[in-house]
């Protein structure tokens, strides 16, 4: 199936069109490459105006006009990194969107698993399972930013592991296209006194920005915040499906309004940074508890699933993000959690494993038994809600065994 989904627009250069329906398929991918034709053309100064969106989209469906804007929010950074997208046609862009992002996204996954329990020949299929589970073709399906996110994120928490700080800082400022997930991502830092990352990421968040500014314009960039909060909201703009997310915000919008559910949402992350961080603390001060290799990974393993969990956008393809808990912390691929020479009484870790090990298959039985509808809410949401709370257990163990004075 990602064969077929990468070869399509060789076949058929207006594969977005359904030929049976007469109706216009526009996916995630063509976001980013409006980004970069607008940027480019003479309304670069209204890359946000609704209507130069729709006159342009319009303009490549024709003679299909489409009923409601696919409002386009990427952050005014995005402007400047996705230039060259629009250099290229649409279909052999996307083909090398979507190859490039895979290959940097899995690139970065296996540097981070290089921190991990695995063996060498593991990480090797364990990459493998991550390219080939339904998050990730339906990354390539859309055409999503998803596997720029893992290597981004990935790279950010092997180089923070590795006291490389300004690398550090600089891909989590590179992962910033999705700034919902920041938040989390800088308690770490905040907890362990990173601040050099911290100055990193700011001077680079603010270079980034900076770029964009003689492209789109001052106003673009500093109007911003109101833009994503007021698209997020908005019933006037498709895309944001927010009934479709697999955090928080997925079942909630089934009983509230687009934006209720995102105030809500957002409302529950920022009150979660609070235990979260004085459980870094707790982990990481100087006058707390000594964690162990493994607690920390499974801190780090919480604080991903946290993220998830409590984003106020997050869609079925961000599910790939847990690979990077799964990275960190398992011991074994075995299907039954079984780790050859370890103590395998562990019930919390045995669980963990088994439920990251079988997601690949799973997740493609998940979502067609279920339909693509409500596969996010009624299976992919309580997965990550379950991965969650075995995160917690299997740190809350680690801590319990470190205390003591179990092995370290």
């Amino acid at each position: 199936m990602m064969v077929h989904k990468l070869s399509e627009p060789l076949l058929n250069p207006r594969w977005f069109i359904n030929t049976r329906t007469g109706k216009a398929d526009i996916t995630d991918f063509f976001q980013y490459y409006q980004a970069s034709a607008l940027g480019q053309s003479k309304q670069s100064k209204k890359v946000y105006d609704p209507d130069v969106q729709k006159a342009w989209a319009d303009e490549l469906i024709a003679p299909i006009k489409s009923d409601k804007v696919f409002y386009n929010q990427q952050p005014p950074f995005s402007y400047t990194l996705l230039l060259p997208l629009s250099w290229l046609p649409p279909p052999s862009a996307y083909l090398a969107w979507c190859l490039a992002q895979m290959g940097f996204g899995l690139c970065g996954l296996y540097y981070l698993s290089r921190l991990g329990p695995l063996k060498s020949r593991d990480r090797l299929l364990f990459i493998a399972g991550v390219a080939l589970s339904f998050p990730a073709y339906s990354c390539i399906w859309h055409g999503n930013t998803s596997f720029w996110l893992l290597g981004a994120m990935s790279l950010f928490i092997a180089f923070l592991y590795e006291r490389k700080e300004l690398l550090s800082g600089v891909f989590l400022a590179l992962s910033t296209f999705k700034p919902q997930y920041l938040f989390p991502l800088t308690v770490p830092i905040t907890a362990m006194k990173r601040w050099k990352i911290a100055a990193a990421l700011v001077i680079f968040e603010l270079l980034l920005m900076l770029s964009a500014a003689p492209l789109i314009g001052f106003e673009n960039v500093i109007g911003y915040p109101y833009v994503v909060t007021h698209a997020e909201s908005s019933d006037n703009f498709i895309g944001v499906n927010a009934h479709k997310m697999i955090s928080l915000r997925g079942p909630i919008a089934m009983f509230l309004s687009t934006g209720a559910s995102l105030k809500i949402t957002a409302a529950v992350m920022f009150i979660s940074l609070g235990p979260l961080f004085l459980l870094w603390r707790k982990c990481t001060g100087v006058l707390s508890t000594v964690a162990t290799v493994d607690s920390m990974r499974f801190l780090w393993a919480a604080t991903i699933c946290t993220m998830l969990l409590t984003s106020p956008h997050s869609h079925l393809f961000d599910f790939l993000l847990v690979a990077m808990a799964a990275a960190l912390t398992l011991k074994t691929l075995s299907p039954i959690g079984r780790c050859p020479g370890a103590d395998n009484s562990d019930a919390v870790g045995k669980i963990w494993t088994i439920m990251l090990v079988v997601f690949p298959p799973l997740s493609w039985v998940a979502n067609f038994a279920i339909g693509q509808e409500h596969a996010a809410v009624y299976f992919f949401f309580p997965y990550l809600f379950t991965l969650l709370i075995l995160a917690l257990l299997a740190l809350k163990d680690s801590l319990s065994r470190s205390e003591t004075g179990g092995l370290r």
